[in-house]
């Protein structure tokens, strides 16, 4: 049983296949005992003395147990805890002192629901079909306060993972004001260990920062009302040997796509409490008597075989557990999008003119971009009109659509519903629906303002608004954008006691309209984006299969954002597209096949102008997109082993198998050449030792000189051999080059 209880000892086991987390009830409180490699078989009850090893300094009055340093399961502010708090209330009279009492423990199948304040389900991971879930529910209560909490963990057998959440109930007669509910409050030994997070900033997301765990407080979050580009939900606790391969690895990801905070708090016996919330800092909310307030879903995962391992579990989970589009079982179409191709400067003529340069290509997907709408000449207008421009497009989107279906493309549009220009008929009839401050200058970011989607009026209009578009151009696919932060946080549909709930309300609207449209759109792939990958999170992933790694399309750069965004996320949701050289983020030039390498690990596409390209680029295009159709199975549903880091070198490797290890696609990237470098060999990795592997297929770059001991197309090789001596690396006679190799078990 994946989940066993004592009740009579206050004993509460949970097994993944590799990890045991024990829970202890000791003088009335639940304490968290242990997290870590899979205990062994002994009577459950004789578990309680995992507690005994916590310190006792100093001791809380009538018990050998100090507050100070205490695993507690929910950890309150106010309570001698100093900690970071799990739960922080501030009463009717003004105090915040809150003591959290063991109840009961219930063991129930499933997920259980975790609601929001419009009614909605929370995003969440599920069990598919075939797959058991069980869930252990901690009842806690301060009765003198009249408060109770839930703590939910979750269970998938078969997965190295544990979802948790929090849901806080008021039963007093008094509101009282949340100032934070964690989804989980977790407790290492960290001495000697390191915490890993994924940093940024706009075109560099999610670069892996490794730093040892020291003690005191170190807290990662937004407040910008998403989860930004500068810190991901995510983070990890490492011991100091982890790597790929080897050493022990404990993640924290938060399905949420709002503010949140990850602090990791190290005291003075090194015991590290992690919380995982998705309050921010300005985080309050009015919990009226009877009424419930739940957390999103944290997904705590422990890996023993290093950082690879840890990685692969959230793959899997994320990939087959969380996201409920059609598409995410599906491959996904090879598309054109005219962005850097045209920016705003086009018309019927110049985007069907594009279209035509698909012929024989085999690209599948024509997606126009911004500037279709209003007077959307420029980013300082019209945003939230969406009705199509017809001087641009004189015969609608639906002759446009319908040019792109005599040409055998699907098509699609880019949207960014939660804006609104200053210089929009909308915004002129409903100044009220903008997130400003009354009397207060707007602050414009990127010459627009946030659309209040806490407001039901706002999400119809929505709704309504982008229906009709995607009904009446037979719209197959939808690029959903957010391209600012919130500032000027203020509603007039809340009053002034509820200002604190903006952000979250403001979520929770905005996965109302994704749900809605999602549900009525089942056909039509949906991607997200928010000024490249500054929303990448589980929260999007949900709706969302697929999401713009980055603005940046500089094959350099991609290669270290995706090695960076695979340390959660897996290739089958990173958005990948050739663009033009010179790059238009960087100005980098580099060659057409390379870039082309790079973007052949994600979901596929290109973003430049095809009329542009000389004959050569053009016909090569073909057999790119041929390429990819024979590997995206692998890409999409394969497991991923990274083995050369591109923040390390030169070189960057990775690997991807099939979940049977019938097939394998492994990839290498050289950027720049050297004089008289030697050689070298590389150890693959995830495939079955003991078969035999032919390859399929060799994709090299020009300017390699192979070795007698690369792979050639035909070769039969073991799986031992692949994974023990590897493969000769080839030289390079020039810069950006690259191998590529499909391999099949016989």
């Amino acid at each position: 049983m994946p989940i066993t209880l004592d009740a009579e000892r206050g004993v509460y086991r949970l097994d993944t296949p590799d990890a045991s987390l024990f829970y202890v009830v000791r003088d009335g409180f639940l304490f968290q005992a242990w997290w870590g490699a899979r205990a062994g078989n002994r009577e459950l009850g004789s578990y309680a003395d995992l507690l005994d090893a916590v310190p006792r300094s100093p001791p809380m009055p009538g018990c050998d147990w100090s507050p100070d340093s205490s695993p507690l399961a929910l950890p309150c502010a106010g309570s001698g805890d100093v900690k970071a708090a799990a739960v922080r209330i501030v009463f009717a009279d003004g105090t915040v002192s809150a003591r959290l009492r063991f109840l009961s423990a219930e063991l129930s199948e499933g997920f259980p629901a975790l609601p929001d304040s419009l009614g909605n389900p929370l995003p969440s991971l599920r069990a598919r079909d075939g797959e058991k879930a069980s869930t252990l529910t901690f009842t806690l209560a301060d009765t003198f306060r009249k408060l109770k909490a839930e703590l939910r963990l979750t269970l998938i057998e078969g997965h190295n993972a544990i979802a948790s959440s929090v849901v806080l109930t008021n039963e007093g007669d008094e509101p009282i004001r949340v100032r934070n509910l964690a989804s989980a409050a977790i407790y290492l030994p960290s001495g000697g260990m390191d915490q890993i997070t994924l940093s940024g900033s706009w075109g560099r997301e999610r670069q892996p920062d490794r730093q040892p765990v020291r003690r005191g407080l170190r807290v990662i979050g937004s407040d910008r009302g998403f989860s930004g580009h500068a810190f991901n939900p995510f983070t990890a606790l490492v011991t100091a040997d982890a790597g790929e391969r080897s050493g022990k690895a404990w993640g924290f990801s938060l399905v949420w796509s709002g503010d949140f905070a990850i602090s990791v708090d190290t005291d003075q016996f090194d015991v590290s409490r992690i919380v995982v919330s998705s309050c921010g800092t300005d985080f309050s909310w009015r919990l009226e008597p009877g009424d419930r307030l739940a957390s999103p879903q944290a997904v705590l995962a422990h890996a023993p075989r290093g950082l690879g391992d840890l990685s692969r579990t959230y793959h899997r989970l994320y990939r087959d557990n969380l996201c409920v589009s059609a598409f995410a079982d599906s491959p996904r179409p090879v598309l054109i999008n005219n962005w850097e191709g045209t920016y705003f400067d086009f018309d019927h003529r110049r985007l069907v003119s594009l279209m035509d340069a698909c012929a024989g290509t085999g690209i599948e997907l024509f997606v126009l971009d911004d500037g279709w709408f209003g007077r959307r000449d420029n980013d300082r207008t019209s945003l939230g009109d969406w009705t199509c421009d017809r001087k641009k497009l004189p015969g609608g989107l639906e002759a446009l659509a319908a040019d792109a279906q005599k040409r055998d493309l699907r098509f699609g549009l880019w949207f960014e519903p939660e804006m609104i220009s200053p210089d929009s008929d909308l915004y002129r009839a409903h100044p009220d629906w903008a997130v400003t401050v009354p009397d207060l200058e707007p602050q414009e970011c990127r010459n627009q303002l946030v659309i209040d989607m806490t407001r039901e009026d706002v999400r119809r209009y929505l709704i309504d608004s982008i229906a009709r578009v995607l009904e009446g151009a037979g719209v197959s696919y939808v690029k959903w954008d957010f391209n600012r932060p919130l500032t000027d946080i203020f509603s007039a549909s809340l009053g002034a006691e509820r200002q604190g709930e903006f952000t979250r309300r403001f979520m929770e609207g905005t996965y109302a309209v994704m749900r809605e449209l999602t549900a009525r759109f089942p056909r039509v792939l949906f991607e997200g984006c928010a000024s490249g990958g500054g929303r990448y999170d589980p929260g999007m992933l949900y709706f969302m299969p697929q999401f713009w790694t980055s603005d940046d399309t500089d094959a350099r750069e991609r290669l270290r954002i995706q090695w960076g965004t695979s340390l959660v996320y897996p290739f089958s949701g990173m958005s990948a597209h050739v663009s033009a050289s010179p790059n238009h983020q960087t100005g980098r030039v580099m060659p057409f096949d390379f870039r082309c390498a790079a973007a052949l690990t994600g979901s596929f596409g290109y973003e430049l102008d095809l009329t542009a390209l000389d004959t050569g680029e053009l016909s090569a295009i073909a057999g790119q997109v041929a390429a990819w159709k024979r590997r995206e199975r692998i890409v999409r549903t394969g497991d991923f082993w990274r083995l050369k880091s591109p923040f390390e070198g030169n070189e960057t490797a990775w690997i991807f198998v099939l979940p049977d290890k019938s097939e394998a696609l492994f990839c290498f990237y050289r950027e720049m050449n050297a004089p008289n470098p030697g050689t070298g060999r590389l150890s693959l990795d995830g495939l079955d030792p003991d078969s035999p592997y032919r390859v399929e297929e060799t994709e090299t770059s020009v300017g390699l000189g192979l070795l007698a001991g690369f792979p050639a197309a035909g070769a039969l090789l073991y799986g031992a051999d692949l994974m023990g001596p590897g493969i000769a690396l080839p030289l390079s006679r020039s810069d950006w080059t690259f191998a590529i190799i499909r391999f099949r078990r016989v």
